[in-house]
């Protein structure tokens, strides 16, 4: 999984219009080196929505971006028009990665491996290479935010084989290393997307802090409010700090004062 953290919650603005939460860590891993504040890990794809990732191969990125913005631009994006032209660029990424790490040496693109590599391979050695290729990602997924032709807010996650998962009826979720606790995070205070953006930014920040614990999560944060057909992004990174404080003051998960002595009591009467 790759190392990073990105996370999105839809909440409501001002009861008559929703909002998108996004918080992100900045760190880059390889295999041999790491550091904070780096990269942001949001790009903005057409006016109305936002792609996070998480990459264990960072140069497959951005062509996807790039053919998803050419895709999106100058129309207005529903859900299904921006699910569509993400589906479309990572096939178009897949079909190169293909065919530079299995079919390079025969000098094919896939298209014309799906149609003459039976022939001119023969079964065997036509199965072989086509399970090489189905087997074949792009070693990054994507967080996608955004809104539609209506202002109604939209999240989906687009895994490193291609698959969509629209997850609207959940109304959060996080990609990378740290998705796990940053889920549990969200799960285990009930958060909906009927929250206001108050409790929205607090228990995205919360996520992102929990998922500082995994391997490859960068302590430094960003974090962003999107709103319905406005261009800017409003980014409130100083406010992360102030919510840190009051986190780690009273928020984080702590062993209450008298838990331990309850503890001992109870096995000594056992004893």
């Amino acid at each position: 999984m790759s190392m990073t953290i990105c996370i999105g919650a839809i909440c409501n603005w001002d009861g008559k219009e929703e909002a998108i939460v996004t918080v992100s860590d900045y760190m880059v891993s390889t295999g041999h080196y790491s550091a904070d504040h780096i990269a942001t890990k949001i790009d903005p794809v057409h006016p109305d929505w936002n792609a996070m990732f998480s990459a264990d191969d960072l140069g497959r990125v951005v062509p996807v971006l790039d053919r998803v913005r050419s895709d999106l631009k100058d129309v207005p994006a529903g859900l299904d028009k921006v699910c569509n032209a993400f589906s479309r660029a990572v096939r178009e990424e897949l079909a190169l990665v293909a065919q530079e790490s299995v079919l390079a040496p025969f000098g094919l693109s896939l298209e014309e491996f799906r149609r003459t590599g039976l022939r001119d391979f023969g079964p065997s050695e036509f199965s072989r290479l086509l399970q090489r290729i189905e087997t074949l990602s792009l070693r990054c997924e994507f967080l996608v935010c955004g809104f539609g032709e209506r202002g109604e807010p939209h999240i989906f996650t687009l895994s490193e084989m291609g698959i969509i998962s629209v997850l609207d009826h959940v109304g959060f979720w996080a990609i990378g290393s740290g998705q796990q606790s940053a889920l549990s995070t969200f799960f285990f205070h009930s958060y909906n997307k009927l929250h206001g953006v108050a409790p929205a930014i607090y228990h995205a920040c919360e996520a992102k802090f929990m998922a500082e614990t995994a391997t490859g999560v960068g302590e430094l944060t960003f974090l962003a409010v999107h709103l319905p057909h406005r261009r800017s992004v409003t980014c409130l990174e100083p406010l992360v700090d102030s919510v840190r404080e009051l986190w780690e003051a009273e928020g984080k998960p702590r062993v209450p004062k008298n838990a331990l002595g309850m503890i001992l009591k109870w096995l000594e009467t056992r004893g």
